[in-house]
């Protein structure tokens, strides 16, 4: 079980939540999330492409830093009462139930194979299971720490404008 508040009934972690090798965080939805970029991709492409996924709520990736990896994620279900001024914020559909947490090299296998899925080996990809629905996914950093939130939504205004970051994707790298 991953890093998981009590009382998250509604959550449940298969794996452990970790900032990747590379710096990187992301969930992703499986089922709608579409990998393939280019055989030769660029990484201002894989950005932008990133940043597509957020559109359409099928993935949220955010770059922690080198330093960061292998530093636990605290995911919980339902917001803070106190929302950080400077995290990033998205929309996702979760369609299956659950939400995989694919390293940085499972997303760049996927962004140059167009046969390569995002999720080769679920039973060996961090799982995040919620019931299905749309969530607002929140992520904010402390110290060393990264934190993200999921709260089910409606059609409510975000609770961080997606529009304060550069349209890529979040950089929360000092």
């Amino acid at each position: 079980m991953g890093n998981v508040p009590s009382g998250s009934q509604d959550l449940r972690v298969v794996g452990e939540i970790q900032v990747d090798e590379d710096g990187f965080f992301a969930l992703v939805n499986a089922s709608t999330y579409e990998g393939f970029v280019d055989e030769d991709w660029s990484l201002p492409q894989l950005l932008e492409h990133f940043a597509a996924a957020r559109r359409l709520a099928s993935a949220f990736v955010v770059f922690v830093g080198p330093e960061a990896d292998g530093t636990a994620v605290n995911v919980r279900l339902g917001h803070p009462k106190r929302v950080p001024d400077d995290g990033a914020s998205a929309r996702i559909d979760v369609t299956d139930g659950v939400l995989f947490v694919p390293s940085f090299t499972d997303l760049t296998m996927a962004a140059q194979f167009a046969d390569s899925a995002v999720v080769e080996h679920p039973e060996r990809t961090t799982q995040v299971h919620v019931p299905g629905g749309t969530y607002e996914i929140l992520a904010w950093r402390t110290g060393e720490s990264l934190h993200v939130s999921l709260e089910r939504v409606g059609e409510q205004p975000l609770a961080v404008p997606t529009d304060q970051w550069d349209g890529t994707i979040a950089w929360f790298s000092a």
